[in-house]
């Protein structure tokens, strides 16, 4: 999904970063990461906007996902 044209358009709008969760279990265990993939969306100060857990090939189910989260930021910044 992360190489679809639609899904790498929008994801310029997102600073993306990838965690290793076996290696920083820190941060897994800080946003309750208990399943792979987990993607999770946050603000600046590191509150999560939006989650989604597991994998997806419906690139357009992904990208509303991503909607949402950046709606979600925009109505409480």
């Amino acid at each position: 999904i992360y190489t679809a044209p639609d899904v790498i358009k929008r994801s310029k709008k997102f600073i993306n970063l990838k965690i290793n969760s076996d290696k920083d279990t820190e941060i897994a265990s800080r946003y309750k990461v208990y399943a792979l993939p987990t993607l999770i969306f946050l603000d600046g100060n590191g509150k999560v906007l939006w989650s989604l857990e597991g994998a997806t090939s419906n690139t357009s189910y992904f990208i509303g996902t991503m909607n949402k989260a950046q709606d979600k930021f925009i109505s409480v910044a």
